[in-house]
């Protein structure tokens, strides 16, 4: 599995249903599960297989608009599944084309509707509307004092971006929606800290750091760090928040 995501899904009586979604590469499908059972089976009925080989990197989901974002390692390229709940209406609709690295991420605001993306080969942060009739018109939000920013998260209420740069100096950054008023959150005391993750009800940030073993938090000024878990010889790729 590549990358977990939760979400919501309305059930026949209108209430909500906490998913994990999951893309699993083998056979090349993505599986959504109720997130507190007790046991998830592997079936037909909870999984959408691929017809072609597609390596999924990265999802986030907006299930208001039953719209669910994938980027596509193989291709490069960034896909809106409309219809997600409907298993015979579902479109697909291709959002950009471009992101060169293995490590792309991406992340919604779903009050603008707009996708925000990291590309570690050509060192910056990209945005588009997924509304625009336009597909394919994309912004460069951040290029420069960048190099290899991975992780990438945001605060759509308060209107924070929030990334990880695995540069010279590995640190944690965040801006505005629309990249000025930059601050360094964090530049010590890090190594590969592949993915990232806000808790906008808590105001905290959530990361993982592959090479330190590590899953830690911080206030959104970077105050009041603190390390939740270390997890020895883990490989860890993706964190998600989510409250029962």
């Amino acid at each position: 599995m590549c990358k977990m995501m939760v979400g919501e899904e309305k059930n026949l009586e209108g209430r909500g249903e906490e998913l994990l979604v999951t893309y699993i590469p083998n056979p090349y499908s993505y599986c959504q599960f109720p997130i507190l059972a007790s046991r998830i089976p592997m079936t037909n009925s909870n999984c959408t297989e691929f017809t072609s080989s597609v390596y999924f990197l990265d999802a986030c989901a907006f299930y208001d608009s039953d719209v669910i974002l994938f980027y596509e390692q193989i291709t490069g390229t960034i896909y809106k599944e409309g219809n997600h709940s409907h298993a015979d209406q579902k479109t697909w609709t291709r959002i950009h084309a471009g992101p060169t690295s293995f490590l792309t991420t991406i992340t919604f605001d779903w009050l603008s509707k707009s996708l925000y993306w990291t590309d570690p080969l050509y060192g910056w942060i990209g945005v588009i509307s997924i509304m625009d009739d336009d597909v394919g018109m994309y912004r460069i939000l951040i290029d420069e004092n960048i190099q290899r920013p991975h992780g990438i998260t945001l605060d759509p209420f308060q209107g924070i971006l929030f990334w990880t740069d695995i540069s010279q100096t590995v640190k944690i950054e965040r801006s505005n929606m629309s990249g000025d008023n930059r601050m360094i959150l964090i530049s010590f005391g890090l190594i590969t800290p592949y993915s990232i993750v806000a808790d906008v009800l808590a105001e905290r940030i959530f990361w993982i750091d592959d090479g330190r073993d590590t899953i830690e938090s911080a206030q959104y000024d970077g105050t009041g760090r603190k390390l939740i878990r270390r997890i020895v010889h883990a490989v860890l790729f993706d964190i998600e928040v989510f409250k029962v």
